[in-house]
């Protein structure tokens, strides 16, 4: 509770009762009570729009892949690797409600996968519900579903997909080229690019981010060296057709106000949708590209006296 002499501000939490159903319209009124007695009530009235006042349809709101190596991916888009162990996470909420979630206990998810029961759990951390899966070592492609059971009598809506279809990967997206030099330099520009060509099968990979540490803007304590908590993380542009074995993904970045002699250093952070990174990438201490911002000048060849004829021996040329 905090205040003034003029004000007072407090705050009380409650808990509604689970089984409470949906209602369109709800009014909640407040009013305090003084030794001289009570006060006008303040009323506040929820629902009477596109969203009922009390809503407790669990909803399943989001279904991803985390695989073995850390990369989580939309179950949508994701494969599998064989013979290692992935968590399915089901992201859940309410119905039509978009900053609300369940709390333990109040619904439980069940993994299916091609149809046999492979896991269930009620336990529910900030909305995720996770279980681990061992993916067999012979399997070639499998289906996976999410069930959402709610405990206490309230309705279930789906708002993703709750089945997905996975097939094997095992290769490693690779760094065909790019189009600087890993010692290079460019102009000041409004929108620089750097362009990436990437090789993976069966599809494209799905997580492409640029880390880069500009010196001009990003060297906090001026040391000249990169810092872990000073580099700026940047997703690449994906290519429209990411079922091509070939793609270009591109990094654009803001460099107008660079003084002339400043520069960036990067690297990628790049894996597909079954968990594989790539590992051409580069690193904080190994940076894949380093560019000087350096315009260019017109070429030239030089003064009169730079070209020297005949100084030493004979000044002929054999025809």
């Amino acid at each position: 509770m905090i205040g003034s002499g003029s004000y007072i501000q407090f705050t009380h939490t409650f808990q509604m009762p689970v089984s409470w159903n949906d209602e369109p319209y709800a009014s909640l009124n407040v009013m305090l009570v003084s030794p001289t007695g009570p006060t006008l009530p303040l009323n506040h009235v929820f629902g009477l729009g596109n969203a009922n006042g009390i809503e407790n349809d669990v909803s399943l709101k989001g279904f991803t892949i985390v695989s073995q190596s850390g990369v989580e991916t939309d179950a949508a888009s994701a494969s599998l690797i064989q013979g290692t162990f992935v968590t399915v996470n089901a992201y859940l909420g309410f119905e039509g409600v978009h900053d609300a979630v369940p709390r333990t206990g109040q619904a439980q998810v069940r993994l299916l996968v091609n149809g046999q029961d492979k896991g269930s759990t009620s336990l529910i951390l900030n909305g995720m519900a996770s279980i681990i899966y061992s993916v067999p070592s012979s399997a070639n492609n499998l289906e996976m579903e999410l069930e959402v059971t709610p405990v206490a009598g309230q309705g279930v809506a789906y708002e993703v997909n709750s089945v997905a279809n996975f097939t094997m990967d095992s290769i490693a997206p690779m760094l065909i080229g790019m189009d600087v030099d890993t010692f290079d330099h460019v102009d000041a520009s409004p929108s620089t690019e750097i362009n990436f060509i990437f090789g993976d099968s069966p599809s494209l990979p799905h997580h492409a981010d640029a880390h880069i540490w500009r010196s001009w803007v990003d060297d906090a304590n001026m040391d000249g060296l990169i810092d872990e908590d000073e580099v700026q993380i940047l997703s690449l542009e994906q290519p429209e057709d990411m079922l091509a074995t070939l793609g270009e993904f591109t990094l654009t970045m803001d460099t107008s106000q660079a003084p002339d002699g400043e520069y960036i250093q990067g690297w990628l952070s790049v894996a597909d949708g079954a968990g594989n990174v790539m590992i051409e990438g580069g690193s904080m201490n190994t940076p894949l590209f380093n560019l000087q911002i350096r315009s260019d000048g017109t070429p030239s060849l030089g003064t009169e006296y730079d070209l020297i004829w005949g100084q030493y021996g004979d000044g002929w040329l054999h025809p």
